[in-house]
């Protein structure tokens, strides 16, 4: 089965986009995408896949995501019932981490985790279960704020 190809649209006034979605969802399937995504599940268990990798998930799940790298959650509903807020997505460019580097020296240790999410990296759930009220604020979060954030993120992780 070939994944499909997410377009990822982050507006013009920012740099990454953070976003929760429910379950079932359009863009819960087998797919894929140019950007990185830091990915949390706060509700439900099931499968994931990521690239050739099989697991479970529980809430706390964590995964860093490369580019192009084929990815999915599914959850064991029995019936089909819907999980609201079920995901916690964080989506990015290489540039904009590259970015980011440039003008801050400190963060240059996020290209080497950047890089080492190839065939993606799964964190301990309890960091995921740590990190899950930031990205929640993330989301809603504007301006300054948001970009503090995101640098938490990347630098718990």
């Amino acid at each position: 089965m070939n994944p499909d190809l997410e377009l990822v649209h982050t507006r013009q006034d920012e740099s990454f986009r953070a976003w929760v979605h429910d379950y079932p969802h359009m863009v819960a399937k087998w797919h894929f995408h140019p950007e990185y995504e830091v990915h949390v599940i706060r509700a439900s268990s099931g499968k994931f896949f990521v690239g050739d990798h099989i697991g479970d998930f529980h809430p706390g799940n964590i995964v860093l995501t490369g580019p192009n790298l084929p990815h999915n959650w599914v959850t064991d509903s029995g019936g089909g019932a819907s999980v609201p807020s079920r995901d916690l997505v964080l989506q990015f460019s290489r540039d904009a981490v590259e970015k980011m580097v440039a003008a801050f020296a400190e963060l240059s240790p996020a290209i080497a985790l950047i890089d080492q999410a190839s065939r993606g990296i799964q964190f301990p759930d309890a960091l995921g279960l740590a990190i899950a009220p930031v990205m929640q604020e993330v989301s809603g979060a504007h301006g300054a704020r948001r970009v503090m954030l995101l640098m938490s993120i990347l630098d718990q992780l």
